[in-house]
């Protein structure tokens, strides 16, 4: 039998003996970026937490809906920042896409199209994808912290007492506001496109919203004249960052689809 370097068979002098595992890590926390269906009006409402809500709009819905189109579901993360992307990254950006041509994978970076609004290859802003799959750290935030005590007291008019009393309870208790979310960082030593495809956090499908809040795929036809789903770097040039309470924790060993919401 050939022998497996991720297993190691201890055996003792009674007879006993224990296998023990290597590079067996324990599951990372996975929060969701959430879709535009599953937010509402963060300002109007008691106790936290996003829950599947197809009957308000968000704004990406919005956005749509004045158009009666699909448009790129992308959210802004901090610090507001821009990122210039080296020939690395962007043939980095090819490498994850395998099925499209060099040429068809750099259409994601054209201008105005949702990532690079001003100049080619430049993120003019820290954008993630509705449906993303992301993960970091929490910590504690207290400019975050007093932003959010500033909106509780700008909502408090139409809120039950209750409910004003129970997001202040949370708020002032919160030993973790924010998550310190991981990316490819632009200064680092840039990844192999198969590292980066091996982990669900560094990448997302690129994804738009409907009027109606359903969730479609972007396509580009591939090199076999078939028609193929993109993907895009999670990628930063600084750190960024989110509120917590904005992104829905995802069950240990969950990934799902672009497209998948709670149901309730």
């Amino acid at each position: 039998m050939a022998a497996n370097p991720s297993k190691t068979i201890l055996t003792y002098a009674d007879n006993r003996y224990e296998i023990v595992n290597h590079n067996v890590l324990p599951a990372r926390p996975l929060w969701l970026v959430p879709h535009d269906r599953m937010r509402y009006d963060y300002d109007n409402r008691s106790g936290g937490g996003w829950r599947f809500n197809p009957a308000i709009n968000g704004k990406a819905r919005a956005s749509a809906r004045l158009t009666n189109a699909s448009k790129p579901e992308v959210y802004w993360y901090y610090p507001d920042h821009s990122t210039k992307l080296s020939d690395a990254h962007v043939q980095l950006l090819v490498g994850i896409n395998p099925d499209l041509s060099p040429d068809k994978a750099r259409t994601l970076l054209g201008v105005g199209l949702a990532y690079c609004n001003g100049t080619w290859g430049v993120l003019d802003k820290a954008r993630l994808m509705g449906g993303s799959i992301i993960t970091g750290t929490t910590s504690y935030a207290l400019t975050q912290g007093l932003v959010d005590m500033g909106r509780l007291a700008r909502s408090l008019v139409g809120k039950s007492l209750v409910g004003v009393k129970a997001e202040y309870q949370s708020l002032v208790s919160a030993t973790h506001n924010i998550l310190n979310i991981k990316t490819i960082i632009l200064g680092d030593p840039v990844p192999s496109a198969q590292t980066v495809l091996n982990d669900i956090t560094l990448w997302h499908w690129s994804v738009g919203v409907q009027p109606d809040g359903d969730i479609n795929m972007w396509l580009r036809r591939g090199i076999d004249g078939n028609m193929h789903n993109v993907r895009m770097l999670n990628i930063s040039r600084l750190p960024i960052y989110y509120r917590l309470d904005e992104l829905y924790k995802l069950p240990d060993g969950f990934t799902p689809n672009a497209q998948w919401m709670p149901q309730s």
